[in-house]
């Protein structure tokens, strides 16, 4: 908390100045401009990084560990903050347009009595034996084509000089031609420490250290360093602009911007914070990476640090997510890039040799059309999805397994052959090429796609049976060995095979023993944060109600304090650094947003099914789960648990698309308690069914002794491990 007698904290949004929990040793952060390409990421010391400039702070009494300690006052905002120190002194970061200008903003407050500075460089942090760090990126890159790595910035000159400058009020830092930065220290003049001259550097190499100029206040002023996400010439008039800027005034426009357009999703409640704030930190780190082209469309990025590139893999699991919650109208955005990445023989490929583009392409469009309902873009891609499904049918026609052709991602999988994954996508994706085509009244186009979907679908099937070994179906259709995948898909997102299937349920079964950390293992030997979702949303769909909860938990407890979420790259219990693969990722975070929202409910054919899977913590007296204007498949949502100290009362409405009925809801009863007595719905077995697009169940309920797994317990678990192997554990 902020001692009384200091200032103001850094932060623009007032918050208690704890961090919370994170699991990373090396956490990092990512800040981006809705609409801007470039961007900038927060490095584990604090520092704002960008291809033309890097701003390292200090702090109070110059130790780093508060500027690592970051969490989100409002994890539906993208600002970040330090916990407070006892002599007051924290830090902020954010992104927005300062004057006009997309910047990356940095605010240290040196408290009562301590100092803060920043020290301005180009290059690499630097890893003991003096390497730079693999991940860092201190370049520009200009891509071949809209969609690939994209990264603006100023190379690095050598003998280049950088140069601090007094402007009126302020301090501009160049480099070469360029504005990099534009220092503002707020306080009493005498309490600056900022050069009233121009401080000159003119490194020969481009080491981390070689530049570095520091500037810096004492107590009683804050530093506020602001960071064109471009580079700005000297002579621009946005120059003066930033000199003069009301940095709080940005602050609070940006924070209201990044609340409307959250607002305008549904609202999802539940009674935990450590998940609440997950899912919230989760839709943001979606959000942020997205960029817009010059011609008004947007593309899907993965993060604005060494994923700042457009995948149709990362496209579908992200957009699919964000229609889930209701953000439809970001969705559709994301949508219309999509045709770059259609070949002219019909197929979606986003890199050479890849195959799994062709059904996850058709799975988002139709996955858009299923939960909002629209006509009109069912019928504008309706001619693409033909050209497609006419690919797929060319395909299966003349290969000899007659599946859709071999690949060779070099990726995921990393072997070149039969790949399960791809022919599972391409099931799932004619499969949303039905819906398409019937939403836009297209009957030729939906018959094709029925008959393409069933011949690939039973083949595969047969395919999966035949190459199975010891029970597990494996990445690979034709005895080539490849890296566990996309097998993982069997049964979702489209069953073509059951859930329950025994094959479905020995393949699980082996995911599961292998997991490490409680998340699935990549290539024999790295952890990897959204791998097991594939077996934790088929386990949900078989009626597990224990392993979801217990995926939940330990999905959470690898975030970072932020809500970040590495890819891969982490040796089970060992350092806890993903320095490669650095967070936050968003295929991460758009898994753990789709899955809580299908653990409240999801679409089973006719059906809604809620809470197929809750933690018991959500069954306690007073905590409430809540959804308003939820999409599903069916129309908007309305859906709240409510438990007391001897029941719970289930409320239900839908607001039906027209055409469309709903089966029943059924309410799959939680292990955590053995329901006595129930009003309406019918039983059968441990699941309630009612019928109707309004209702109401009554249940009263007494405690099981197993209460199940806890997020506490996950923790105490995960740290005791690494306390056990006498190694620091997460915090």
């Amino acid at each position: 908390m902020v001692p009384a007698t200091a200032h103001a904290t850094a932060s623009p949004i007032p918050w208690d100045g704890q961090p919370g929990y994170g699991y990373l040793a090396q956490p990092t952060d990512q800040l981006g401009v809705p609409g801007e390409v470039a961007g900038a990421g927060i490095l584990p010391d604090g520092s704002i990084f960008t291809p033309s400039v890097e701003v390292v702070p200090w702090l109070g009494s110059g130790d780093l560990g508060v500027l690592a300690r970051r969490g989100m006052p409002d994890p539906t905002v993208p600002v970040y903050a330090t916990g407070v120190d006892a002599a007051g002194a924290d830090a902020s970061w954010w992104a927005g347009r300062v004057a006009g200008v997309p910047s990356a903003v940095m605010t240290l407050n040196p408290g009562a009595r301590g100092r803060a500075g920043v020290a301005l460089r180009w290059g690499g942090t630097m890893k003991p034996g003096g390497k730079p760090a693999a991940y860092r990126f201190a370049r520009p890159v200009t891509p071949s084509r809209p969609g690939l790595y994209d990264q603006p910035g100023q190379r690095f000159r050598a003998g280049r000089c950088w140069k601090v400058r007094r402007k009126g009020s302020a301090w501009v830092v160049e480099r070469g031609p360029s504005v990099v930065a534009v220092i503002i220290g707020n306080g009493k003049r005498g309490k600056r420490r900022l050069p009233k001259t121009k401080v000159t550097a003119c490194p020969r190499a481009a080491s981390a250290f070689g530049a570095a100029i520091r500037v810096g206040v004492t107590g009683g002023s804050n530093l506020k360093v602001i960071v064109p996400l471009r580079p700005i010439p000297k002579k621009d008039a946005r120059v003066r602009d930033l000199r003069r800027a009301d940095v709080d005034a940005a602050a609070q426009e940006t924070i209201g911007s990044w609340r409307a357009q959250r607002a305008a999703g549904a609202t999802i409640k539940v009674p935990e914070a450590s998940v609440q704030r997950a899912l919230d930190a989760a839709v943001t780190g979606m959000l942020v990476p997205r960029y817009q082209l010059k011609d008004g469309r947007w593309v899907q990025a993965v993060n604005k640090l060494q994923y700042h590139a457009f995948w149709i893999r990362d496209l579908a699991v992200i957009t699919d997510a964000l229609d889930r919650v209701g953000l439809s109208s970001v969705a559709a955005d994301n949508l219309p890039f999509l045709g770059d990445w259609q070949t002219p023989d019909g197929s979606y490929v986003s890199r050479p040799g890849q195959g799994d583009g062709f059904g996850q392409g058709l799975w988002v469009l139709g996955q858009h059309v299923r939960f909002t309902g629209d006509v009109a873009f069912a019928k504008q891609w309706a001619p693409s999805v033909g050209r497609a499904v006419d690919w797929a049918a060319s395909q299966i026609a003349v290969t000899p397994t007659g599946l859709l052709p071999a690949s060779d991602p070099k990726d995921n999988e990393y072997v070149a052959g039969t790949l399960t994954g791809d022919q599972l996508w391409g099931v799932a994706g004619l499969d949303a090429a039905v819906s398409l085509a019937g939403y836009a009244g297209d009957a030729p186009l939906r018959a094709k796609a029925i008959k393409v979907r069933d011949t690939l679908k039973l083949r595969l099937q047969n395919a999966m049976r035949a190459t199975a070994i010891n029970g597990r179906i494996q990445p690979t259709l034709d005895g080539t060995i490849g890296r566990s995948w996309g097998e993982r898909w069997a049964a979702w997102p489209y069953p073509t095979l059951p859930a329950t299937d025994p094959l479905v349920q020995s393949t699980v079964a082996a995911d599961l023993a292998e997991m490490q950390e409680g998340l699935a293992v990549y290539a024999g030997k790295w952890l990897h944060s959204y791998l097991g979702f594939r077996d934790w949303q088929t386990l949900l769909r078989a009626g597990d109600k224990v392993q979801p909860v217990a995926g939940l938990y330990a999905s959470i407890a690898h975030l970072t304090a932020t809500g970040g979420g590495f890819e891969t790259s982490i040796v089970p219990w060992t350092n806890r650094d993903a320095t490669v693969n650095l967070a936050p990722h968003a295929w991460t975070s758009a898994e753990l947003t789709s899955f809580i929202r299908d653990m409240i409910v999801h679409e089973e054919g006719s059906d809604l099914v809620a809470f197929a899977a809750v933690p018991s913590a959500w069954t306690m007296p007073g905590a409430v789960t809540e959804v308003e204007r939820l999409p599903t498949t069916f129309g908007e949502l309305d859906l709240k648990l409510a438990p007391t100290a001897t029941g719970a009362t289930l409320t239900w409405k839908l607001s039906p698309r027209d055409g469309i009925k709903l089966g029943r809801l059924r309410w799959p009863l939680p292990p955590w308690v053995k329901v006595t007595k129930h009003s309406g719905a019918t039983r059968d077995g441990d699941e309630l069914r009612a019928t109707g697009n309004t209702g109401e169940i009554d249940v009263t309920w007494t405690r099981q002794p197993d209460q199940g797994p806890t997020y506490a317990g996950t923790l105490a678990a995960l740290q005791g491990g690494y306390l056990g192997r006498g190694l620091t554990p997460p915090g």
